[in-house]
C-alpha cells in the first residue's frame, strides 16, 4: 500500500504542469467563447439576412437592452433568494444555461425573419438569465489560484474579440452555426475542466456521497465551489467598482450617441471598438510578460482614461471626420474597463472568500447596468438636443470633466481604492487573509450545530496525502493535483507515522469529514486560506466554509485556539 501511494504521488506531481496548462487552455477557450457569444449575437450582422431592413436591426437592439436588464434583475433576485434559502447549483443547471443560450440564439434568428418583437424580447430575457449562470460558472474557475487569474480574464477577452472580428469574414450561414455552437462549446470546456478538478477536489460539484453519509446526523454538507463562500454585499469593493463604472459609462454614452447620430447599427462602432480591445489586450499581455506579470488594475485604469480622453478630444476637434477614430477609442476603452470589473471581482473573490456565483453575478449586473445606462443615455441626449453642433461638444466636454474628477479625487488620493497591492498577473502575491475574521457568521445559510460523528477510515488517507512543510508552495500555475508525499517507512516511533495517526484520531474524536480533515491538517500548521485553496484546488470560499464547520465542531473561535487544542491532544 505504501508503494502504491508513493507511485500515485509521483504520478500526480509529474502530471501537475501539464494539467495546469491544459486547464488554462480550456479556461481561455471556454470563457472566450462565452464572451464572444455576447458580442457577436447582438452586436454583429451574423443573424441578419443580406440586405436586412433597419427594422430588424432596431428589433435586435431592443433585444440587446432587454438582455442587459434581465441580467441585472436576475442577479439581484439570485442574491435575495440566497438570503432566504441557500442556493445549490448542479452541472445540470449549467448545461441548461448553455442550452438556453443556444435556444435563445435560435429564437432571435427566427424572430428577425418574421419580425416578431415578442419573440425577440422573450429570447433576450431568457438569454440574460442564462448568461448570469454561465458567467458565475466561469467565475469559479477564474477564482482558483492567486497568480494568473487576472491574466486569464484578459486573454479570454482577447480570444473573444478575435472570434467576434472573424465573424464578419465568414458567410452568414456559417456565422449562425458558430453562434449556436459557442454556448455549448463553452459549457463543454467548463465541464471538462471541472470534471478533471473534481477528481482531485470533490467540492467542485459538491461531495454527494459524503452529504448522504452525514444526512442522518444533521451535519451540513459541503457546497460546490460556485456557491461556497461569503454572500455579503459589503464584501464587494464598491469604491473601486464605481470608479471603473464611471469611466466605462462615459465611453458607452459617447459610443451610443455616435451610433444614434449616424443612424447606424451598434455593431458598426462596436466593431471598431473591438479592434481597440484586441490591441489593448495584446499589449497588456505582453506587458505582463515583460514586467513579470505584475501590471496592476490601477495602472490600466489610468491608461484607459487617457485613451478615452484622447478619443473625446478627437471628436471635439474633428467633429464628424473623427467619428471613426474617436468612437473606436471611446467604445474600446469602455469595453476594456468592463473587463477590469471582472478582474476586480476575480481578485476580490479570492481575497475576501466570496462565493463565485455571488461575486460574478454582481459583476455581471454592474457591467450590464453600465452598458444599458450608457446606451439609453446616448439616445436620450440625442432626442433632447437634436443639434449636432451642440450635443457632441457638450457630451465630450462632460465626459472629460467626469474622467478628470474621478482621477484627481479618488485614484490620486487613495492607495487602497484598486486594492493597489493586487496585481492582474502571475507576479502578484496574494494578500494575507484574515483567517479568523467573520468565521462566526452564517455561511451558506447553515446555522445548525452538527452533532459529533465518527469519520470514515479514509480520513487517514487524506492526512497521508497532506503535505505539511515550511517551504512555500509553488503557485505560479493553478494547482491541478493535491500535495502528495511519499510516506516514510512505517517503523515504530516514526514521527511521520505518529503524526498521521494523531491527526486521524483527532478527526475521529471531533467528527471531521474527509475534506474537513484535509483542511484541518493545514490549519493546524498555521497555513492561510489562500495557501490551502491553492493546495487543495478549491476556491477560498470553499476553504472558508470548511473552516467554519471545523471551528464549530471544535468549539474554537480563532486559529490560535485551534492550534492550541490540537497541540494538547494526545
Amino acid at each position: 500500500m505504501s508503494r502504491l501511494r508513493a507511485r500515485a504521488g509521483g504520478l500526480a506531481r509529474s502530471m501537475r504542469p501539464t494539467s495546469s496548462w491544459g486547464s488554462a487552455f480550456k479556461t481561455l477557450c471556454g470563457a472566450g467563447m462565452l464572451w464572444a457569444w455576447q458580442y457577436a449575437t447582438f452586436l454583429s450582422a451574423a443573424l441578419f439576412l443580406p440586405g436586412q431592413s433597419i427594422r430588424g436591426r432596431s428589433e435586435l437592439e431592443t433585444g440587446f437592452y432587454l438582455l442587459q436588464a434581465a441580467a441585472m434583475v436576475f442577479a439581484v433576485c439570485l442574491v435575495v433568494a440566497h438570503y432566504r434559502r441557500p442556493i445549490r447549483l448542479s452541472t445540470g443547471h449549467t448545461f441548461l444555461a448553455a442550452g438556453g443560450l443556444t435556444l435563445s440564439t435560435l429564437g432571435l434568428f427566427v424572430a428577425l425573419r418574421i419580425h416578431s418583437l415578442a419573440l425577440v424580447a422573450a429570447s433576450s430575457v431568457f438569454a440574460g438569465v442564462c448568461t448570469v449562470v454561465m458567467v458565475g460558472a466561469w467565475g469559479a474557475r477564474f477564482s482558483l489560484g492567486s497568480k494568473s487569474s487576472g491574466q486569464l480574464v484578459v486573454v479570454s477577452f482577447l480570444l473573444a474579440s478575435a472570434i467576434y472580428l472573424s465573424m464578419a469574414m465568414i458567410p452568414n450561414e456559417v456565422a449562425v452555426g458558430v453562434l449556436l455552437a459557442l454556448p455549448l462549446g463553452s459549457w463543454v470546456c467548463w465541464m471538462s475542466d471541472a470534471t478533471a478538478r473534481h477528481s482531485l477536489a470533490s467540492n467542485v460539484f459538491g461531495p454527494a456521497d459524503e452529504s448522504a453519509a452525514h444526512a442522518d446526523r444533521g451535519a451540513p454538507s459541503s457546497p460546490e465551489e460556485l456557491t461556497a463562500g461569503t454572500w455579503r454585499l459589503r464584501a464587494i469593493p464598491w469604491r473601486a467598482v464605481s470608479v471603473l463604472v464611471a469611466a466605462s459609462f462615459v465611453g458607452a454614452l459617447v459610443a451610443s450617441l455616435l451610433t444614434t447620430m449616424t443612424r447606424g447599427s451598434a455593431g458598426d462602432i462596436f466593431h471598431n471598438g473591438a479592434w481597440v480591445v484586441a490591441i489593448v489586450c495584446v499589449l497588456t499581455s505582453l506587458a505582463m510578460l515583460r514586467e513579470h506579470n505584475s501590471l496592476s488594475v490601477r495602472s490600466m485604469y489610468h491608461i484607459m482614461v487617457t485613451l478615452t480622453v484622447f478619443g473625446l478630444l478627437v471628436l471635439l476637434v474633428f467633429g464628424r471626420l473623427g467619428f471613426v477614430v474617436g468612437g473606436a477609442f471611446a467604445q474600446g476603452c469602455s469595453l476594456f474597463l468592463q473587463i477590469m470589473i471582472y478582474v476586480i471581482m476575480t481578485r476580490s473573490t479570492q481575497r475576501f472568500d466570496m462565493a463565485p456565483l455571488f461575486s460574478f453575478s454582481v459583476g455581471q449586473a454592474v457591467v450590464a447596468g453600465v452598458v444599458l445606462a450608457g446606451s439609453l443615455a446616448g439616445r436620450v441626449v440625442y432626442e433632447l438636443a437634436r443639434q449636432e453642433s451642440l450635443m457632441l461638444p457638450l457630451t465630450c466636454g462632460f465626459g472629460i470633466l467626469v474622467l478628470f474628477y474621478m482621477v484627481t479625487s479618488h485614484v490620486g488620493r487613495s492607495e487602497e481604492l484598486f486594492l493597489s497591492r493586487t496585481k492582474m498577473g502571475a507576479g502578484a502575491e496574494a494578500e494575507p487573509g484574515d483567517d479568523e475574521a467573520d468565521l462566526g457568521d452564517e455561511i451558506d445559510g447553515t446555522t445548525r450545530e452538527p452533532a459529533p460523528a465518527l469519520v470514515s477510515a479514509s480520513a487517514s488517507e487524506a492526512f497521508s496525502r497532506t503535505e505539511v512543510s515550511a517551504a512555500p508552495a509553488d503557485t505560479s500555475l493553478p494547482a491541478s493535483a493535491p500535495p502528495v508525499v511519499a510516506p516514510a517507512s512505517e517503523e515504530p516511533g516514526d514521527p511521520e507515522v505518529f503524526e498521521r495517526d494523531r491527526l486521524d484520531r483527532f478527526a475521529q474524536a471531533y467528527g471531521l469529514t474527509t475534506r474537513e480533515a484535509e483542511v484541518f491538517a493545514y490549519l493546524a500548521h498555521g497555513r492561510s486560506r489562500p495557501y490551502i485553496a491553492d493546495a487543495l484546488f478549491v476556491t477560498t470560499g470553499t476553504v472558508k466554509t470548511h473552516t467554519t464547520h471545523i471551528y464549530r465542531k471544535l468549539e474554537v473561535g480563532s486559529k490560535q485556539e485551534l492550534i492550541d487544542l490540537y497541540e494538547s491532544f494526545r
